[in-house]
């Protein structure tokens, strides 16, 4: 490092920014960390240009935190390439709610699922019933409350003249009035 501001000192556990010049990723980091850290440095002073990822950051506390990094390219004062800027921003909240979303879209589309298989049982159920009660030598009537109304009659009680459905209604309406 030959620079560094106070945020990134405090993540580190320093005090000061120029605590953390000379230091290298290995001293800073744990070592499969400044692996990852040196490669992408590599990568990006090869190919000269800069790369943006988010990756996970230890803090000084022991606390794993999500960062935003972008490292550019970094050239001397003759224009030759020296090294990359590090540029981080803590994302950690941000990744916290996509996480809670994630998960919470996940149980939505689930209970979507189990709500459509539902209704394709019901609508199964159904057209046995209708099968069943149409079959039937007895007039039926389904009958809505509190009025009296007819909500539906199988074939029988409508090809009877429609008498068996006037007399229901009848009926019923008496009985809802009384």
């Amino acid at each position: 490092y030959v620079a560094g501001n106070r945020a990134l000192a405090r993540s580190l556990g320093y005090a000061e920014p120029a605590d953390v010049i000379d230091k290298t990723d290995f001293d800073l980091h744990p070592l499969e960390h400044a692996k990852a850290y040196r490669a992408d440095d590599l990568e990006v002073m090869a190919s000269g240009r800069r790369k943006r990822l988010e990756e996970t950051h230890l803090e000084a506390d022991g606390r794993w935190r999500w960062v935003d990094t972008i490292k550019p390219p970094f050239a001397d004062g003759h224009g030759q390439l020296a090294g990359t800027v590090g540029i981080a921003r803590d994302v950690t909240d941000r990744r916290k709610v996509e996480e809670e979303l994630a998960r919470a879209n996940a149980g939505l589309r689930s209970e979507v699922e189990q709500r459509g298989e539902i209704e394709a049982r019901l609508q199964s159920s159904e057209v046995r019933f209708r099968a069943i009660v149409e079959a039937s030598p007895v007039p039926l009537c389904i009958i809505s409350m509190p009025y009296g109304e007819t909500c539906w009659t199988c074939t029988s009680a409508t090809t009877a003249a429609g008498s068996i459905r006037r007399q229901c209604e009848r009926a019923i309406h008496t009985a809802c009035l009384a």
